[in-house]
């Protein structure tokens, strides 16, 4: 049978020799075919693939955990070859498709190391001086210098913060830096532009939606171009709001027409800009709007009078304050009331 066959192999050195003969000629013209048609990559891999099968299949005597370390390796492997031959319909050069092969290929990478590492050590006393000794000092190197990022970088990543600000907050909370000073003696001002922004203002009204609002409401706040202040209360809540970060929303809904997104970013504009009521409601009915930001951000760059309309739809009833109060001095956080809103669903 199969079994019986695989396990005598080794027996028929003759037969042996001819079927490695006849699968050396055709890897060499598979690997050929494959530089000539453009994939070099293929046939660098198609080598390593063949290695990783001889010790997966065909070596003998070696444990369980020694061929489950090449299985994981292998299928590391495996995904890092996938994305040069398939790629997602409207990725941006492929960026996504590679990131997140990568970093799946990267965690079987690491664990098949950190088996290898384990049957190495088991025996390496086997070994001879000349090759173990220089083999654990570079080893030892290796580990000392990734550990040193997190003990050299730390200190230095939490006294990147804000310019005037000696002493941040030192803590594990990733909104802390919001909040400038630790002992709250100066606030963190951010400069976007030449307008100053004091995010702290925003701090506790991003808490009081991560405590309070349950389910996904929608909610609208000020947008921005990237790497700037602009989405940070649905960056910071996880919550949907009528527009997100520009070019991140532009990568997520790549197949469509991006002129859409750029219509939209106008329309939160228009919205907080316009003074006309009846246009407000029309933009909240649309969009199932739910909650409306409005702090230093807002301020910043929407006018005056057109924010000013939400102390009208308040006295209408439209709005309710849930959080600060309505002056440049908090954040406000809106929340409409649909049963009087006129515009809304």
């Amino acid at each position: 049978d199969l079994k019986q066959a695989y396990r005598s192999w080794p027996e028929h050195k003759t037969l042996t020799k001819v079927v490695v003969l006849i699968s050396l000629v055709l890897i060499y013209l598979v690997s050929s075919l494959i530089w000539e048609s453009n994939y070099q990559v293929l046939r660098l891999g198609l080598f390593i693939l063949i290695g990783l099968g001889y010790q997966v299949f065909f070596r003998r005597g070696q444990s369980k955990l020694q061929m489950f370390t090449w299985i994981l390796y292998g299928i590391g492997f495996l995904l890092t070859l996938l994305v040069e031959f398939v790629v997602l319909k409207g990725d941006v050069g492929r960026s996504n498709m590679v990131f997140r092969m990568y970093i799946e290929a990267w965690f079987y990478f690491g664990i098949s190391s950190a088996l290898a590492l384990t049957l190495l050590f088991s025996g390496i006393k086997k070994w001879p001086q000349w090759i173990s000794i220089p083999w654990v000092i570079i080893l030892a190197l290796l580990v000392i210098g990734s550990l040193s990022y997190p003990y050299l970088a730390t200190a230095k990543r939490i006294a990147d913060r804000w310019p005037d600000i000696k002493n941040p907050p030192k803590t594990l909370d990733g909104m802390a830096f919001m909040l400038g000073e630790s002992d709250g003696s100066a606030p963190a001002i951010y400069n976007d532009g030449g307008k100053l922004l004091n995010i702290s203002r925003d701090y506790g009204a991003i808490q009081f939606m991560q405590d309070t609002v349950s389910g996904s409401p929608v909610i609208v706040e000020g947008n921005t171009v990237e790497y700037k202040w602009g989405s940070r209360f649905s960056v910071q809540t996880g919550l949907p709001s009528v527009i997100g970060w520009n070019w991140h929303t532009r990568q997520h809904n790549s197949l469509l027409d991006g002129a859409w997104i750029a219509k939209r970013i106008g329309e939160v504009a228009n919205f907080y800009n316009t003074v006309d009521l009846e246009s407000a409601r029309k933009f909240i009915s649309k969009y199932d709007v739910e909650y409306i930001i409005v702090g230093d951000l807002e301020r910043a760059n929407y006018e005056p009078e057109g924010l000013a309309k939400f102390q009208n739809l308040i006295m209408e009833g439209s709005l309710n304050i849930v959080y600060g109060d309505n002056t440049v001095n908090t954040t406000t956080i809106y929340k409409v009331n649909t049963s009087n809103n006129s515009g809304s669903k």
